[in-house]
């Protein structure tokens, strides 16, 4: 945890991607991940985002990120480090919380970069992060409505059958900005020959 005379630790960061290249956190018990785990706190933000980009892309890790509020950190470099990796790691329902959180925060959607990370992490996480967003409020920023539509989009190209229609059930409840920019998205992005079976419940939301 110590610094040099420029406020960097050259060797933790090493040390993170020699981990990482010898294959020392592909066991989530090993003491490399927990050593992760700990310089993921570490007062120098270029150890905190080089770690974040050096963590195995497992379930395990993204744990361990959240944990860690990297997505909150006081350096954007940071977050930014922690949404990529995100975007690459499994869907959690922990995960779409966390993303959704920090689409709500306008610094976030200010950001270009952070921006265009968070909509990679929300489309890795879409059904549950979609979901989320149709119970919340929408942020008082343009870039929120299109990255809700992004993702919308994206989640729809995969032609969803089995999930879509417990979210658009939930779409009645959403405020009517945000419930038109994911029917929007789902209207763009949904593969011709794929249709949803409908039923009474499904009848209803779509009327509503």
């Amino acid at each position: 945890r110590t610094l040099d005379a420029t406020g960097l630790s050259p060797e933790a960061v090493h040390a993170a991607w020699i981990l990482a290249g010898l294959g020392a956190l592909e066991d989530p018990q090993s003491p490399a991940v927990a050593a992760m785990a700990v310089a993921l706190e570490h007062p120098s933000a270029a150890v905190r985002r080089n770690v974040a980009s050096a963590l195995p892309r497992t379930r395990e890790s993204s744990a361990v990120l959240l944990e860690s509020g990297q997505l909150r950190d006081a350096d954007f470099q940071v977050r930014l480090a922690a949404l990529l990796a995100l975007a690459e790691m499994p869907a959690s329902p922990e995960a779409a919380r966390a993303v959704v959180e920090s689409l709500s925060l306008v610094e976030n959607l200010s950001d270009r970069w952070l921006s265009d990370a968070l909509t990679a992490a929300a489309a890795r996480n879409a059904h549950d992060a979609l979901t989320m967003i149709a119970a919340g409020t929408a942020a008082k920023h343009p870039r929120h409505a299109e990255i809700i539509s992004r993702v919308a989009e994206h989640y729809a190209r995969s032609g969803p059958v089995d999930t879509a229609s417990s979210l658009l059930i939930e779409l009645p409840k959403a405020e009517r900005p945000i419930a038109d920019r994911i029917v929007l998205g789902l209207a763009a992005g949904w593969p011709r020959d794929r249709s949803l079976a409908m039923n009474e419940t499904l009848d209803q939301a779509l009327a509503a």
